[in-house]
């Protein structure tokens, strides 16, 4: 049963992320279904909005939200090309968070958005 459902886990997660096993964490001798980077920015918007609900208020205004989502998206970007361009060699943990932080900062804006809209 387990073996079925990580292969259906990790089947599913390959559209959205590259799953190299070098960038990705290991959880029992099994590989994670998406590399670290993309499970600190899924972590991230998970926690963002979890956070959103469970405060049931939050004063996040779009343009704080924007400068933060912009921020965080050169940080990544900054970090991901160093690493493609070999300037430097990164970890998992640095990858997870700026992946965190980026879902973070994603869904902060997210709320603003759609609050605005309303």
């Amino acid at each position: 049963m387990r073996d079925w459902v990580t292969g259906f886990s990790v089947q599913l997660m390959s559209f959205v992320c590259h799953q190299n096993l070098q960038r990705t964490f290991f959880v029992d001798g099994m590989p994670a279904a998406v590399c670290g980077r993309c499970l600190g920015i899924y972590s991230g918007l998970f926690a963002g909005f979890f956070s959103y609900f469970w405060r049931n208020k939050f004063a996040c205004y779009l343009r704080n939200a924007t400068f933060f989502l912009s921020l965080t998206s050169l940080v990544i970007v900054v970090d991901a090309l160093s690493q493609w361009l070999e300037l430097w060699s990164g970890s998992n943990n640095q990858r997870f968070a700026t992946g965190i932080f980026f879902g973070i900062s994603l869904s902060f804006y997210l709320v603003a958005l759609l609050s605005k809209q309303k």
